[in-house]
């Protein structure tokens, strides 16, 4: 038994100084998906259309000087005096056009506020137009010059009375509508009831953000790594949707709110322990139980992304986010299975599970300390 262990200790270590040797250390791309998130609430009313945009504080501050006094901390003077390099970024970085006029932003307010558990500068910006406004565009390009490709912001519009979201990312960085001159209809974009729109677009920040979750996806790799029947492979998800669910609904809603400093680690860290577990453990009857566990921690990393959302009512947003996170997750769990059974019918899933397991453990080693530091 302990020559088995001593085995087994060797490989996974061997593995993972194969893995980091051979990769020359892990690559900076290969990170995880916590890009930032910013919030916006867009109002098209007659001749003019405001811009209540909010953006991470600290990032804001790597752009603009915002610490003008260099005491290390942001005020609420210090954002009214940056006023009019606000207004400079905007003009870069926030295009809204009017018809065929390019609206010039005034910066009627600034400040800092606590938002989703972050520290965000609120910009409210003024596009006036001389006519009223019948075709606009948004092009919304804040961070995308390479500074954070990931941000996302997520956008609440009200025009002619009528509400829907939208998310402004890297692959859609422009909106582009048309309302009557009477304010009459509103045809934004199309003649589909504004609350599908709003489903279909968190169904899709569901799937875009569990695909692009590495994270997320290597702990579903691992837990289904160490084999098993078809049963086996339902309770491991179930209790792994259960845990993540339960987790999400509470942090949304702020019932229960946990820094993403500890959550960030902890995701980290069930990436090892499920890695160490699928070489060493040879039970995995308490696997449900850890899967279920460690599916809270993860479903307070799925929340982070919607905790500051605008808006009083978040059960449309919550329950469609939730359904495209199962969504991908079910895609992804459509290849990973058949190509786990097509590895242990050749005696094969042996050797890969310690390899993979290795993997894990490696990223999960350096997303820890990388999130701690």
């Amino acid at each position: 038994m302990i020559t088995s262990w001593l085995t087994r200790c060797r490989m996974l270590l061997l593995l993972i100084a194969a893995i980091g040797m051979g990769g020359g250390g892990l690559p900076q791309s290969a990170e995880a998906h916590y890009s930032s998130i910013g919030y916006s609430d867009i109002t098209v009313d007659g001749r003019s259309i405001r811009f209540d945009l909010y953006l991470p504080a600290d990032l804001m501050g790597q752009l603009i000087e915002l610490d003008l006094n260099r005491n290390g901390s942001l005020e609420n003077d210090e954002a009214i005096a940056s006023k009019e390099m606000l207004r400079e970024y905007a003009s870069d970085y926030l295009k809204v056009t009017g018809g065929d006029t390019v609206g010039k932003p005034v910066v009627t307010e600034a400040s800092f506020v606590e938002r989703g558990s972050h520290l965000m500068l609120r910009i409210l910006l003024d596009y006036i137009f001389s006519e009223p406004v019948t075709a606009y565009a948004i092009e919304y390009k804040v961070f995308y010059d390479g500074f954070d490709p990931g941000h996302q912001n997520i956008a609440l519009l009200t025009a002619e009375g009528k509400q829907r979201e939208i998310v402004f990312d890297q692959t859609k960085q422009t909106f582009r509508a048309t309302v009557t001159p009477s304010g009459a209809t509103n045809k934004v974009p199309v003649s589909v009831p504004s609350w599908v729109l709003t489903g279909w677009t968190y169904v899709k920040m569901g799937i875009e953000h569990i695909l692009s979750g590495y994270d997320h996806l290597l702990f579903l790799l691992g837990i289904l790594l160490a084999g098993g029947t078809l049963k086996r492979y339902v309770k491991l998800l179930t209790a792994f949707t259960v845990g993540h669910s339960l987790t999400l609904a509470l942090s949304v809603t702020e019932i229960l709110t946990v820094p993403i400093g500890i959550v960030e680690p902890l995701i980290a860290v069930s990436l090892v322990y499920i890695a160490i577990e699928n070489v060493w453990k040879r039970s995995m009857e308490w696997r449900p139980v850890i899967t279920l566990l460690f599916g809270l921690v993860h479903g307070l990393g799925f929340a982070d992304l919607l905790r500051g959302k605008l808006g009083a009512d978040l059960s449309l947003p919550l329950i469609s986010f939730n359904v495209g996170v199962e969504l991908g997750q079910l895609l992804v769990v459509l290849l990973i299975v058949p190509i786990l059974g097509f590895l242990r019918a050749r005696q094969l899933q042996s050797p890969v599970n310690w390899s993979l397991s290795g993997a894990i453990a490696l990223f999960g080693t350096y997303w820890f300390f990388e999130r701690i530091l």
